[in-house]
Order: structure tokens, then sequence, then C-alpha cells
């Protein structure tokens, strides 16, 4: 089965908080992802307003 998952996270963070929350995304999409599944692309997207 082909899945887009998207989550969304709305608040005030400075630079630091938005570095880790990325990189914990990251290792959390690849540790669980690479074990279970094939093919997978992953794309993390910032916007800061």
């Amino acid at each position: 089965m082909k899945a887009k998952v998207i989550v969304k996270v709305e608040g005030n963070f400075n630079k630091k908080d938005l570095e880790w929350l990325e990189e914990e995304i990251s290792n959390l999409l690849h540790h669980g992802a690479v074990e279970n599944c094939s093919g997978y692309s992953t794309e993390i997207e910032i916007e800061e307003s």
C-alpha cells in the first residue's frame, strides 16, 4: 500500500528547537521505515513565519 503521511506542528520555536525537531523526525522515519518498507522517501519542510 502506498501512503503519504503529513505531520503538522505549529508553535513558537527557536532555531535550536527547530533543528532538534527536524533531526528527531528524520531519525524516527529512518529507524522505523527502513525495517518495515522499501522504496520510501522523506521530505521535511519547515516554514518560518
